[in-house]
């Protein structure tokens, strides 16, 4: 990988901090999101601004069913088990947040709720 000047730049950041001169720490994962970051031009970010987006599908009255369900269901479940349940259901959240049309979202997340 190759890195530019300016990667180094902000690797090698110092602060001033009360009056003393501290240098802040580089560790591979500053190191790597200093590198990724990615600067575009104001004209392009103006343009995905103003890109109209299509309308977000959600069934609320399906949506508060599966609450229900998940309430019930999870009823003196201690908090580990509801931390994996959680953990399940960020990740079906996380695949579908991209669409727009969260039908599949709910179903999937249904199956999970079930399968627990």
């Amino acid at each position: 990988m190759t890195e530019s000047p300016h990667a180094y730049r902000v690797l090698l950041l110092t602060e001033l901090c009360d009056s003393e001169r501290n240098v802040r720490r580089m560790t591979r994962a500053l190191k790597n999101t200093a590198l990724q970051q990615h600067r575009i031009p104001v004209d392009k970010a103006l343009q995905i601004l103003n890109e109209e987006s299509p309308p977000l599908v959600v069934d609320r009255d399906k949506l508060k069913e599966l609450l229900d369900k998940v309430v019930t269901k999870t009823e003196g479940y201690e908090v580990y088990k509801l931390e994996k349940l959680y953990a399940v259901l960020c990740q079906s959240i996380y695949t579908h947040r991209l669409n727009y049309n969260k039908t599949a979202l709910i179903q999937e997340l249904e199956q999970r709720i079930q399968d627990f």
